[in-house]
């Protein structure tokens, strides 16, 4: 089943109604057009919650940006009876208040490739085990109780719920050839930049806006909503230098300087530092 889920009233506009077009509700007996209560980015995983609450089903997230590629619910189906009872996408980051690291390439592109990561980020898709879940009424309850910061980053609001149950995520670097770059088409013009490499010459994109809205929340003080996940980020980081012989594939990190100077995360060579976790442990911190 497939849900097109719109709030009753936008939080932001509530004067606003949305108009359904009549066409949509002929489209198909799949596709149903669900009128949810307006959580923020959130919306589109506790309004699924809402009406699916079998604890043997899976949800899959996306964008309506997006075009995916006709193979992805097909592998995340298959990586999800793979690793049961995780959450899988194929896209993810493990982030703390002063560091922001991801996978990139591996040594066996055709090989099937898996890391664990604290964050899993739902442009890319994301597949969740309701089990994993836990109830719709606390999940709510949860969001709501977030501070707005924390609410905007709903992928590191949901990513820090399930380590709160002990839901691990797992991200698909690559399955068959078939990796993040492969899986998605449009929208979220930053994507890409987010998993660039860093030249010896000169930092390469990284993705100052996600990584602004991440340290907001965890400068914010509701450590409730962001504490597993800087937990999580220092287990990873701490077998980060082992993470090619584990993976197959390299990790690469940014570690961002919290001092005054750089506190709006501007492209700055003194705020921001890269390194190649299997050449060189990161070591550059706040100072």
């Amino acid at each position: 089943m497939v849900y097109l889920l719109l709030p009753f009233e936008h939080a932001r506009f509530p004067h606003r109604s949305f108009q359904v077009p009549k066409w949509l509700g002929n489209f198909s007996e799949c596709v149903q057009v669900r009128f949810v209560h307006d959580a923020g980015p959130a919306t589109k995983l506790l309004g699924a919650m809402q009406f699916e609450a079998e604890p043997t089903s899976a949800i899959i997230t996306v964008d309506d940006d997006k075009i995916y590629h006709q193979r992805m619910l097909e592998v995340l189906l298959d990586e999800a009876n793979l690793w049961h009872g995780s959450a899988v996408g194929f896209a993810g980051v493990t982030v703390s208040a002063t560091s922001m690291c991801m996978y990139q390439r591996c040594i066996d592109h055709k090989a099937s490739r898996f890391a664990r990561v604290a964050i899993l980020e739902g442009f890319a898709s994301v597949l969740y085990p309701r089990s994993g879940l836990g109830p719709y009424a606390a999940m709510r309850k949860y969001v709501q109780s977030a501070p707005r910061s924390c609410q905007l980053s709903d992928d590191l609001l949901i990513s820090n719920w399930l380590s709160r149950r002990n839901t691990s995520r797992v991200r698909v670097v690559q399955h068959d050839g078939l990796s993040q770059g492969d899986v998605t088409i449009g929208g979220y013009e930053d994507s890409a930049s987010l998993h660039a490499i860093r030249s010896s010459k000169q930092l390469a994109p990284w993705h100052p806006e996600e990584m602004r809205k991440y340290r907001k929340c965890f400068l914010s003080r509701s450590a409730s909503h962001h504490m597993n996940i800087e937990k999580d980020a220092r287990e990873i980081e701490q077998w980060a230098p082992y993470s090619l012989n584990r993976t197959g594939c390299e990790l690469f990190c940014h570690a961002f300087n919290l001092s005054s100077d750089c506190s709006d995360m501007e492209r700055k060579e003194a705020c921001e530092h890269g390194t190649w976790f299997d050449q060189a442990t990161l070591a550059w911190r706040k100072s």
